[in-house]
């Protein structure tokens, strides 16, 4: 029976109900007395949460912004399967290589960034013979990798910022919300052209965007995502969840599970296996362990994990190669004044790294082909002959590299150390968590499962066989590069698919607390207190502020649905940050902060980042001494949601937004 429910609603894309058990936190700010009362609670007259109605779109368009190519699929509601866009060109002509169901993510703005082109169009614009303006147009390339930084966060051990610039090919800065939102711009105008084209009328208010992010992604790269999917008009907030910001291999494993459905012959997961979904793409390496617990939904068994190991940077690697052997000051000089052949040469060392391992060659060498602009260029401005320079280079201990006017050749050992650079942390991360988590994924885990650009690699895919095979059976789909925006389309038709994630970091606000029970507390120190605390002037009592109250704590399981309330009484009402003002009678809003923390319960906010506030906006009959608000935390959802109810005539919960400090 169960079963033939879970059926029934993925046919008819309509959501299962979810049962929410809400957590209660209650504080009655009588004064300052902070006493925190936690028990289970349910009130009847809670609406329901206000982005669980997917049955109100008729249309689902997903947007998968990756390092190298960019996808765009379109669902209508009662339909099978996914449409995806193909024809990215503005002329409405399909290029070839678009035909996969990608597009390069490449942007072409001019010199007063407007848009010109997106994707492969862009790319080929720039190099046009035609194009007589290339030094004043500016191309970005794999501008979703440059905007967050997540391998300085490996580098440095610390949270990741987001830039607020973006470089372009030809060396100038652009803001990157001018870059993001110029993209999300062009993606929109394609998907109502595609509608069009297709005689498929959909009001625009009816229609439900996903886009798709890495799962290791912060709270504030999420935020500022849909921040600026706003400013292109993708959605609005007046709508309950017209926009979806979804997970990339959570998409992957809807994809995934709905092509096991139609494929009975080949492998089916049962009730109580788990896998581990790994999403390789161009810019990092996005890991989840997902548990099966009914049909069509699953649980999350461990916190996501990842880092900044794909494809590209070997890319990257084989462009500092280049920089090494021809000098960095001729690299250069050839980009400006050959642009067009250098975007060439960039194709040729991407599809060179493509090719590699193909047929399982370990010595030799692998060639990489050679614009005949270049050769010429660098005949003419290196003293001495290439293929003697070439023969003589090594790199990572690695010679035996050949040269001759139309490929260079690079030695396979080279091109292995390049590879295991990349794959060598994925598997050391790989086995850090699964030490880590032996009993929790114990005789459990059973399949690992790839997706994304980089897991075609042969290589790639031959040094992960042989480290996990037998005791883990491979699940690589047939068209791996297109998993993600294939199950985003259909996510959101399917919203009780994740029924749990396990939370990456301790979540609370700042807090004041009585000095004693302050002291109680292991992790806030005498130092603390002395320095913190101070005599209220309503009760004369003694209090600590910037105490840490939580939330959740890191490495929880929370039900997707599931509620985490704070009741603000207003009698005598303080909102203690930094200063300790009692509210006024005149106040229309108020703010509520959050922090976040590595440690569990770490006692107090001076070493934790506050991620941002919510403001809660006051209706215009609300009455300070009778009425209160709620202020309700979702943290089981792919980013932090949060509503508000304010208690009084009315008792409505609307969704607001934190406004975060996105340190840019």
């Amino acid at each position: 029976k169960n079963a033939q429910e879970y059926l029934k609603c993925i046919h008819c894309q309509t959501p299962k109900p979810i049962q929410r058990r809400p957590v209660l936190r209650f504080f009655l700010f009588n004064s300052l007395t902070l006493e925190l009362v936690l028990t289970p609670f349910f009130i009847k007259k809670s609406s329901s949460i206000p982005w669980k109605n997917t049955e109100n779109f008729d249309c689902i368009i997903a947007i998968d912004f990756g390092t190298e190519g960019t996808a765009m699929g379109i669902n209508m509601k009662k339909s099978k399967g996914v449409h995806l866009i193909t024809d990215w060109n503005s002329n409405g002509i399909s290029d070839r290589a678009e035909l996969n169901g990608k597009t390069k993510t490449a942007l072409l703005l001019d010199e007063n960034h407007n848009v010109i082109a997106f994707g492969n169009e862009a790319w080929h614009q720039y190099q046009s013979p035609n194009n007589k303006d290339t030094n004043q147009r500016l191309l970005f390339h794999r501008f979703k990798m440059y905007l967050y930084d997540v391998a300085g966060q490996y580098q440095t051990n610390k949270q990741s910022t987001i830039k607020q610039e973006l470089q372009s090919m030809n060396g100038v800065n652009v803001k990157s919300e001018t870059v993001f939102v110029g993209a999300l711009k062009y993606c929109k105008q394609k998907a109502m052209q595609y509608l069009e084209q297709n005689n498929l009328i959909v009001n625009e208010n009816k229609i439900q965007w996903a886009i798709t992010v890495p799962a290791i992604w912060s709270e504030e790269a999420k935020g500022i995502m849909k921040q600026w999917a706003k400013q292109a008009t993708l959605w609005n907030s007046s709508i309950p969840n017209q926009l979806i910001i979804a997970l990339e291999p959570e998409c992957a494993s809807v994809c995934m599970m709905l092509a096991m459905r139609d494929n009975q012959s080949g492998i089916q997961f049962k009730t109580g296996d788990c896998y581990m979904m790994m999403d390789l793409g161009a810019g990092t390496a996005d890991m989840v362990c997902h548990e099966i617990t009914g049909p069509f939904q699953v649980r999350e068994m461990i916190a996501s994990f990842g880092g900044p190991w794909g494809g590209s940077y070997i890319d990257h690697d084989v462009e500092t190669i280049f920089k090494q052997i021809f000098g960095e000051e001729a690299m250069k000089k050839f980009q400006k004044t050959f642009p067009k052949d250098y975007l060439k040469l960039l194709a040729d060392i991407e599809d060179s790294k493509q090719r590699f391992f193909k047929i399982q060659k370990k010595n030799g060498v692998h060639r990489i082909p050679i614009p005949y602009e270049f050769d010429q260029f660098m005949q003419k401005n290196i003293i001495g002959e290439l293929e003697e320079l070439v023969a003589k280079f090594e790199y990572l201990g690695e010679s035996g590299h050949e040269y001759d006017h139309e490929y260079l050749s690079l030695s396979c050992k080279l091109w292995t150390k390049l590879f295991d650079i990349r794959i060598d942390p994925i598997i050391k991360k790989m086995n850090e968590m699964l030490n880590k988590n032996e009993k929790i994924l114990s005789g459990k885990l059973k399949y690992i499962c790839l997706v994304g650009g980089f897991s075609q690699s042969h290589y790639l895919q031959s040094k992960l066989k042989q480290h996990y095979e037998p005791k883990y059976t491979f699940v690589i789909p047939q068209r791996p590069v297109l998993s993600v925006i294939e199950g985003a389309a259909q996510l959101a038709r399917i919203p009780s698919f994740i029924t749990s994630r396990i939370v990456k970091y301790t979540y609370g606000n700042n807090i004041c607390w009585p000095t004693e029970r302050a002291q109680s507390h292991p992790e806030i120190s005498e130092d603390h207190i002395n320095k913190y605390k101070f005599i209220s002037d309503t009760d004369n009592e003694e209090y600590v502020s910037n105490c840490f109250d939580v939330f959740v704590n890191k490495n929880e399981e929370v039900k997707v649905g599931q509620v985490n309330i704070l009741i603000f009484v207003a009698i005598n009402c303080y909102m203690i940050e930094m200063s300790y003002t009692p509210a006024s009678k005149n106040n229309k809003d108020t703010c509520v902060s959050i922090y976040r923390s590595e440690k569990i319960d770490p006692g107090v906010i001076t070493k934790c980042k506050r991620l941002g506030n919510i403001k809660v906006p006051f209706p215009e009959d609300f009455d300070n001494l009778k009425d209160s608000y709620d202020v309700r935390f979702y943290f089981g959802e792919t980013m932090i949601r949060v509503t508000v109810t304010i208690k009084g005539k009315e008792y409505v919960e609307h969704e607001v937004h934190i406004k975060f400090d996105f340190n840019i």
